[in-house]
């Protein structure tokens, strides 16, 4: 009766003694598996933004895979045994074994559908380029990645697309977007709101007394016009109402209008020299007639995501026997010697390819028999791809572009 008694207390406590070890265990899954997990879609994100970069300049079109979903899944097996010694019943003996797994699954979906392709081909919008420059990143970097022309003053719109032949224009450009970042940097330019008031105009032809319907006046109300009497006092002319509009512009400090900065950067981007604020306007088609010679205002044509891939992609090094097997695009520049795209991208992007897997690599991807890498000590590259991916997630990411099309689930266990 006593080893029975003992041997109860012994089976009670190796139950108590699993469940706080099952207790533990879960909060431990948390904390040994969301780190690793984020560190992985992190660098995995980055590799797959630089492969197809690097595939881009090697005129191959990319691809993109999401991860909606991670479903990580935790199981718990435990064994307990109590016995007492046939001889000596005061004598009990206990064991315990607990034995945990995790299987992780992960779903992929490749981002192939039309509304993807739609966000990845759509031109940025002002407004996103007003957010970027105002949570920190330069104009140089901004506007350079972003915008293909302003006031039509290229910024090689031609490299964002396929790598072309002949060497394209953005030296203007890039002058322009260096003196930005100096006054930038002296906190003398910012994109700022602003907005003005549009006067009430007449619409439409006057109504004759009579024939106007309180049905009229509500619809109109309703789309913001209202009537009012006509001049000769025998009808109604309809009316737009006052409105207030809210824009973006390029607004300088005080101190610097007229200055030579001020003067140079104008000349640069055909701009009139008289004002401290230029309204920014988003060009809607790159060809329009009888362009003025000096502008008021910023006239700006941006890229698309995909173009802003391009742009980055002509600075791929690639390797002397790639260039002579003829697997990608040589460019030559008007005396037609071939044409070194660092001088485009080198200050914004470095990718380097090696032969061998690179000791140094803050990302690293193998391609055609090389590896393609950014130096993990290129603060400058690093940066920028984490400005590219911070672009593609705003342009592409949004809504559900990621939740459509096939989607392929891998138990990773």
């Amino acid at each position: 009766m006593f080893g029975g008694e003992r041997v109860s207390k012994i089976a009670l406590l190796l139950v108590i003694a699993a469940c706080c070890c099952g207790c533990r265990l879960g909060p431990k899954s948390l904390q040994n598996s969301r780190l690793p997990y984020n560190h992985a879609v992190q660098q995995t994100a980055q590799e797959e933004m630089l492969l197809n970069l690097v595939r881009l300049r090697y005129a191959e079109p990319p691809e993109f895979l999401s991860i909606p979903n991670i479903t990580q899944q935790y199981a718990y097996q435990g064994n307990g045994t109590v016995s007492s010694h046939p001889m000596f019943f005061d004598k009990v003996f206990g064991s315990l074994s607990l034995q945990a797994t995790d299987t992780p699954t992960l779903t992929y979906t490749p981002l192939q559908d039309q509304e993807f392709n739609n966000r990845l081909l759509t031109p940025f919008t002002l407004d996103t380029i007003d957010q970027l420059t105002r949570t920190g990143w330069s104009f140089e970097r901004v506007l350079r990645l972003t915008v293909q022309s302003i006031n039509d003053v290229d910024n090689a719109t031609a490299a964002g697309g396929p790598t072309p032949e002949l060497k394209p224009s953005f030296e203007q450009f890039a002058a322009a977007v260096d003196l930005l970042e100096d006054l930038q940097e002296h906190r003398q330019v910012e994109i700022a709101q602003a907005t003005r008031t549009n006067q009430a105009e007449q619409v439409g032809v006057a109504v004759k007394q009579d024939a106007l319907l309180a049905a009229d006046v509500l619809a109109a109300a309703e789309k913001g016009f209202e009537y009012r009497a006509s001049k000769d006092g025998r009808g109604w002319q309809l009316w737009s109402k006052d409105r207030d509009e809210d824009y973006l512009a390029l607004q300088f400090a005080p101190e610097v209008v007229g200055s030579g900065l001020h003067v140079e950067l104008a000349s640069l981007l055909n701009l009139s020299t008289a004002q401290v604020s230029y309204e920014m306007e988003q060009e809607k088609s790159g060809f329009v007639l009888n362009r003025p010679q000096s502008y008021d205002k910023l006239v700006v044509s941006t890229r698309s995501m995909l173009e802003a891939m391009y742009y980055l992609s002509q600075g791929v090094r690639v390797p002397p026997q790639h260039v002579e097997c003829g697997l990608v695009t040589v460019t030559f520049d008007s005396a037609g010697h071939d044409f070194d795209w660092s001088q485009l991208t080198g200050d914004l992007m470095t990718i380097k390819c090696s032969c061998e897997k690179p000791e140094r690599a803050a990302v690293a991807v193998p391609y055609r028999g090389c590896w393609f890498y950014i130096d993990d000590r290129d603060i400058t590259s690093k940066e920028t791809l984490a400005f590219v991916l911070l672009l593609y997630n705003l342009a592409v990411q949004e809504g559900d572009a990621a939740k459509q099309g096939p989607t392929l689930t891998i138990p990773a266990g």
